[in-house]
């Protein structure tokens, strides 16, 4: 395993990224267009490439440096090599327990006009492209670890569909981490109906939060809603918890504690057309302002 220390310099930090352990050859100028980004970055701050060349402070024209850093950026070859190696470099991190935090959001490219493969502009949800992000982070750490990035539009050869970028991005890291940790998918950006062609993989391990509580699921061969099963679920495990009510909410006239009681229990459950055995987990709360609720 590479060992990295947060007190590493840039050239140091460029030698084991590039090293033949992490992937495939990079070559003596890919090395060096590594090397020199990070020294850039690290003396100017910035992820200019104008900035970076001027930090780099070589005995050449500016122009000249900043061409040669942006020919390199331009090498797909090169950005694949670089995106595994750090993938590989971050899944030596990865544990069995490790949370592997699935975010996805829009990069929106407001201005921009020449940008290859940018979607037409119209609709809002076609105004900018898609990023999937891939964060690890241990129980108990409030440290994230990138480990992947994918970036794509409809308008890239080879566009499938979202759900299929996002499984292609998701299978990158069970590969890298040899099926270590379990997925987390943002439940601000995914509902059930994203969900379900993810839920039959048998390679995502997964916990996902489900807003969508009318999804239908069976159970003892009967269908039935998840609402419906959490709501008849017994939730042996629980606890009380305290939260800060502030002035105003719930009708508050003040600040107040608030005792809340959550307890939880899982149940085995399966999705229609899907032959993977699930769990279900059903959280309950029960408080003085708005009573009892399953979730």
């Amino acid at each position: 395993m590479k060992r990295i220390d947060q007190n590493m310099t840039p050239e140091v930090f460029a030698k084991v990224l590039c090293s033949r352990e992490l992937g495939d050859d990079i070559g003596r100028v890919g090395f060096k267009f590594v090397r020199n980004m990070l020294v850039g970055i690290n003396r100017t701050r910035s992820v200019n490439l104008t900035d970076i060349a001027k930090g780099l402070k070589e005995n050449i024209r500016l122009h000249a440096t900043h061409k040669r850093l942006s020919r390199n950026l331009d090498n797909p070859e090169l950005a694949a090599n670089l995106s595994d190696r750090l993938l590989n470099l971050g899944a030596q991190r990865v544990r069995p327990d490790t949370r592997l935090i699935v975010n996805v959001y829009e990069l929106n490219k407001k201005y921009a006009r020449k940008v290859e493969y940018l979607p037409e502009p119209g609709l809002e949800s076609d105004s900018g492209f898609k990023v999937c992000e891939i964060l690890a982070s241990n129980p108990g750490s409030e440290r994230y670890l990138p480990l992947l990035a994918t970036v794509w539009s409809e308008k890239v050869p080879g566009y499938i569909s979202e759900t299929d970028e996002i499984r292609k991005a998701l299978r990158r890291v069970v590969k890298a981490t040899n099926g270590r940790g379990m997925f987390y998918f943002d439940d601000h950006y995914f509902d059930g109906d994203s969900l379900r062609p993810l839920f039959s993989d048998p390679q995502i391990r997964f916990i996902a939060m489900m807003q969508n509580s009318r999804l239908d699921a069976l159970y003892h061969s009967e269908t039935c809603s998840l609402q419906s099963l959490a709501d008849s679920l017994e939730t042996p495990y629980g606890r009380t918890l305290f939260k800060l009510i502030p002035e105003g909410a719930a009708g508050t006239s003040k600040n107040t504690d608030m005792d809340v009681f959550i307890h939880a229990g899982a149940m085995a459950v399966k999705l229609p057309d899907c032959d993977r055995n699930l769990r279900m987990i059903a959280l309950k709360t029960k408080n003085r302002f708005t009573g009892e609720t399953s979730t």
